[in-house]
Formats: C-alpha cells, structure tokens, sequence
C-alpha cells in the first residue's frame, strides 16, 4: 500500500497492513512443532562438527540459544532530525507568551499522562507487550 500523506506514515486510524499478519495454520504449526527435537539435534549437530564451515556453526548456535534464552534484546541510538525551524518565541508580545506558556502548562499533564500509556504499553526493549 502506498503512502497516504506523502509524510512518511499513514493517516490516524489507518493501516499499513489491514489485513494483519497471516494466520498459520493450526496444520503446518503442529507439524512444524512436531519436528522441534530433531531440528534440535541436528542444529547441536552442526554446532559440534568442527568441520562445518564457522557461520555453519556460529548460525546453529545462535538459534539454539535463541530458543532456549529468547533472541539478545538490542536498542538503537538516533539522532532525529528536522526541517523544520524551531519556533522564535522572540516575535510574541508579552501577553501572547502568557498564552502560549498557560496552554503549555495546560496540556503538560495530558501530554505525560500519554507518554506515560505509551511507554508502559512497551516493554523495557521497547517491544509491544
């Protein structure tokens, strides 16, 4: 689906997948669930064989502990930046300024109360919960 706004994300409301993610069938996960102990033998087995090529074995470790630990949580430094000019507070006369900071004082409870929704609906690695 196309960008709606033509600003990097879709409209309020709208999705970018409205059909959500495929169901698996209950089928194939059964039999895919089936096979997990011999998946699991055969990735200890390729991380045992000291012939196996090294991404082979780094590969077949990494998704034995992935299962028995959970995959490593992993975080991202960013530094965002904008086009768009930062406002001049310098233009507004004294009683605008007083406007503008009892509206700022107004909404600062709303804005944190959201804030504060939207962080305890993520977890701690920032994933939804």
């Amino acid at each position: 689906m196309a960008n709606q706004t033509g600003k990097g994300c879709f409209k309020p409301g709208q999705s970018g997948n409205p059909g959500g993610r495929p169901a698996v069938s209950a089928e194939v996960r059964d039999l895919a669930r089936e096979r997990t102990p011999e998946a699991m033998k055969v990735l200890t087995e390729i991380m045992k064989d000291a012939k196996a090529p090294a991404a082979a074995r780094v590969a077949a470790c990494r998704e034995l502990l992935d299962r028995g630990y959970g995959r490593a949580e992993s975080s991202v430094h960013a530094k965002i930046e904008t086009s768009e000019p930062k406002p001049d507070f310098s233009v507004l006369s004294p009683d605008e300024l007083e406007t503008w900071h009892r509206g700022h004082a107004m909404m600062a409870p709303l804005i944190a109360k959201i804030y504060h929704q939207d962080s305890e609906a993520e977890g701690l690695n920032g994933q939804k919960s």
